[in-house]
């Protein structure tokens, strides 16, 4: 009986163990999910904000990076909205991510 009782916890721990290892795998692909993510919406973002900051610095806009910078991310959002909705823009929508 007492064997039984010891092998019963070792097969518990031993599950709990491999149950453990799962998660620590699944929570490791997550982080490296949003690591991804993070990093193309801050390039995008940065991309953006250069793009904006040049054009307007060629018109002749004063304090062009201050701007750049706030435009950057509404712009980022309406190119991606209306990337989803063509078809053949598609794969544009799907560089900043989710």
């Amino acid at each position: 009986m007492l064997l039984r009782t010891r092998l019963l916890s070792l097969g518990l721990v031993l599950a709990l163990a491999f149950l453990l290892l799962v998660t620590v795998h699944i929570l490791d692909d997550i982080n490296q999910s949003i690591q991804r993510y993070m990093f193309m919406l801050l390039a995008t973002n940065v991309l953006v904000g250069l793009l904006t900051w040049i054009a307007l610095r060629r018109i002749g806009l004063e304090n062009a990076g201050v701007w750049g910078m706030l435009l950057s991310m509404p712009i980022t959002v309406l190119v991606k909205v209306v990337a989803q909705h063509v078809e053949q823009l598609e794969p544009v929508a799907e560089l900043p991510g989710d």
